[in-house]
């Protein structure tokens, strides 16, 4: 009878993973499942659509409450930082599989949106206290008989001497996007009726992400009265649904957009 000899197994060419490979693999494994397991948690969820749903109260605020153009800004910023603040707080409690890194995201975001609040707060503060008057008027209709429409709009300067920046463009309301370029003219006279400025601008079709729209024009003028002022807007184009008229008075520290913006 014959006895085999035990002989050691071959083992199969190339490196076997190391234990610091094995304790990487596992750590990441770790990490993705934590993170895996808070997208796929239904209160991760609620919190989501609840912060969505959230989103339209300042909008409501701004348009609704009559609190100046300091408290519409400190809304908006308010909002800004509660919203920072808020996934902050989720992340904080949803990152526990790993909580230095969660750490470091949420002080992230609560440094990011302070930082982000405070500059939405003066960016939005010094359009709305500067404004001087702000409208939206009817355009013109489609093409026929006549010659296009002269819109007539007053408001007064307070501040003479200082330039003033008027701003207008062509608008299609809802969800139209323009097609064509289309053409506005402008002309601002004193009380007296003598021209301050006259314009007339073309205005380009911009292609953006999701449609069209069209371009804005902004033209600098210094009044050399206070008191009205009349502007006369044509919009020479036929089929222009609305004109955006904006006048800002750096000065000025109390104006007010119009509902929307």
């Amino acid at each position: 009878m014959t006895t085999r000899k035990n002989t050691p197994r071959r083992r199969p060419s190339g490196r076997g993973p190391s234990r610091h490979q094995d304790g990487l693999f596992a750590e990441l494994a770790h990490e993705f499942g934590g993170w895996l397991g808070a997208l796929l948690n239904p209160i991760m969820w609620l919190i989501v659509l609840a912060t969505a749903l959230l989103i339209f109260i300042p909008v409501w605020m701004i348009d609704n409450l009559d609190v100046g153009s300091m408290g519409q800004s400190l809304i908006l910023a308010g909002f800004i930082l509660l919203l920072c603040l808020g996934t902050a707080a989720a992340v904080l409690f949803f990152g526990q599989a790993t909580p230095a890194k969660a750490r470091w995201i949420a002080g992230g975001l609560a440094v990011g949106g302070l930082a982000f609040s405070a500059f939405a707060f003066q960016a939005d503060y010094s359009q709305r206290a500067t404004t001087l008057f702000e409208v939206e008027v009817e355009g013109s209709a489609e093409a026929g008989a006549g010659g296009p429409p002269v819109r007539e709009l007053s408001f007064a300067v307070e501040h003479p001497g200082v330039e003033h920046t008027l701003m207008f463009w062509p608008k299609a309301p809802g969800l139209a996007d323009p097609t064509e370029d289309v053409v506005v003219r402008v002309e601002l006279r004193d009380a007296e009726g003598v021209v301050v400025l006259e314009r007339e601008e073309n205005f380009w079709v911009r292609h953006l992400e999701n449609g069209t729209e069209w371009s804005s024009a902004s033209i600098g003028f210094t009044p050399g009265h206070a008191g009205p002022h009349t502007l006369l807007v044509t919009p020479v184009t036929p089929g222009i649904p609305l004109v955006h008229v904006r006048i800002e008075d750096p000065l000025k520290r109390d104006g007010e957009r119009i509902p929307g913006y």
